[in-house]
């Protein structure tokens, strides 16, 4: 299955994170009945020709210029591993969070398999700048349907070039464009430039004292639709009602009066907001909104629910949901020093200063994330979907990461933070308290 070299290039908030880190994101999917990893090595074939980014790698020109292209990039390794255990999946998606990619020789997507007989974990690991958590629930089932349906029509799903979908009216006026030209030529001046050598030590260097750490859980289908048909009454988000219990929980357990605690971060799949629809596109199409909120410990939980959504809502303007493609007026190489201002050891006074900026806006006690119902069959053939975890997602700007994702009937949670930012014992203990509200021991159900 030959497909057409595909090349296009990056946008701004692709660029951006290209030399993170951090930027990796990983989901699980398990699956009942004995899966042949020669079925499974076909479908990724076949998924690659669907959507061309999995086999894309970054070329930066002498310019400093960024394309993807598909041209010379190998094929998609499948690791297989024997499946000792239940939890071994964590592991496996642990190690992924900290794996290093060959930006240049792509590809930017890994997959592994925690195989047995009766039961398998598939782990799929991608670069965040080729796309979002949405777009590898997609390709999880895509998989699954190569598997079920082997000779089925494929066609690819080109993805959309961002910096020609997104409205021109939410990429900064004239005047912020004129700012940008100054600042980029003020860069420019400098020669400075980055290359993936620089990267790797980079890389090396952020992961050198830290690990990442997960846990994960799954309401009951009763209690999942208890809470979702709550919300409706309340004309309330789940995703709003989960914030508002994870708040309750920290501030509970943790010191509250840190100024960062009320800024409240809601990512945005902006797919819906485009003129030009992606369909189920392999990409990069999320961004966030920031607001602060203040928690009350003494209003009630649903009143706070409502609160929160009422500010939610109002931030959830395009200028606010795009806000994030307004880094296409950065220069490449100036996005780079950002980069390495922010995690690497470049002391340059501008780069520093913009990137300090960006940490500080993004700052916050918990980002949640809520997928919502993945429409997605749990049955082929002789194998059964069981679940798909929402992603992990070590952020460094968010002390806790929690990613939330229903199939199945059942809301499972993901959620990842760092041992240098907080002790274990006291994020278990927000996991627990947020639970036990979600699941209505509160009263309110």
């Amino acid at each position: 299955m030959m497909a057409e070299v595909y090349q296009r290039p990056m946008g701004g908030t692709e660029r951006m994170r290209l030399w993170f880190p951090n930027i990796n994101v990983v989901m699980g999917a398990r699956i009942r009945g004995n899966l042949p990893t020669n079925d499974l090595i076909v479908a990724l074939q076949k998924a690659r020709f669907k959507h061309p980014l999995l086999g894309a790698r970054v070329q930066i020109d002498a310019d400093g210029l960024g394309h993807f292209t598909t041209e010379g990039v190998p094929e998609n390794h499948l690791e297989v591993i024997p499946r000792q255990t239940k939890g071994d999946w964590i592991s496996t998606v642990k190690a992924e969070l900290r794996h290093p990619w060959p930006i240049s020789t792509g590809p930017l997507a890994r997959f592994t398999l925690l195989h047995s007989a009766a039961e398998s974990d598939l782990i799929v690991s991608a670069h965040h700048s080729i796309c979002d958590a949405r777009s590898l629930a997609y390709l999880i089932g895509d998989l699954l349907a190569f598997i079920k349906e082997p000779d089925q029509e494929i066609q690819a799903v080109i993805p959309l070039s961002l910096a020609e979908a997104v409205p021109s009216s939410a990429l900064g006026g004239f005047l912020y464009r004129i700012v940008m030209r100054s600042v980029n030529k003020r860069w420019l001046a400098k020669g400075l430039s980055f290359d993936e050598g620089d990267y790797q030590l980079l890389h090396q260097n952020f992961w050198k004292d830290r690990e990442a750490k997960i846990l994960s859980w799954a309401l009951s289908e009763e209690l999942t639709s208890a809470l979702v048909q709550r919300c409706r009454v309340e004309n309330a988000s789940v995703n709003s009602a989960v914030y508002t219990a994870f708040l309750a929980a920290q501030h509970q357990v943790q010191d509250t009066r840190r100024d960062f605690y009320d800024n409240i971060m809601v990512p945005v799949d902006f797919r819906d907001y485009l003129a030009q629809k992606t369909g189920r596109a392999l990409g990069f199409y999320a961004s966030a909104v920031k607001l602060r909120f203040k928690y009350d410990g003494d209003q009630p939980f649903w009143e706070t629910v409502r609160s929160l959504d009422r500010s939610v809502r109002k931030q959830l303007t395009e200028k606010n949901i795009f806000a994030s493609q307004r880094t296409n007026a950065f220069h490449p190489s100036l996005m780079d020093g950002i980069a390495h201002a922010m995690f690497g050891d470049l002391g340059d006074e501008m780069a520093q200063k913009l990137a300090g900026r960006m940490q500080d806006e993004a700052r916050t006690g918990i980002l949640v994330s809520n997928l919502g119902r993945l429409d997605i069959p749990t049955k082929y053939n002789h194998l059964d979907l069981t679940w798909i975890k929402p992603p992990a997602v070590y952020a460094g700007n968010a002390e806790k990461v929690l990613e939330v994702l229903t199939v199945a009937g059942r809301m499972h949670f993901t959620l990842t933070y760092g041992e240098m930012d907080i002790a274990d014992e006291a994020v278990e203990q927000v996991k627990s308290i947020a639970t036990k509200i979600l699941a209505g021991e509160g009263g309110w159900r």
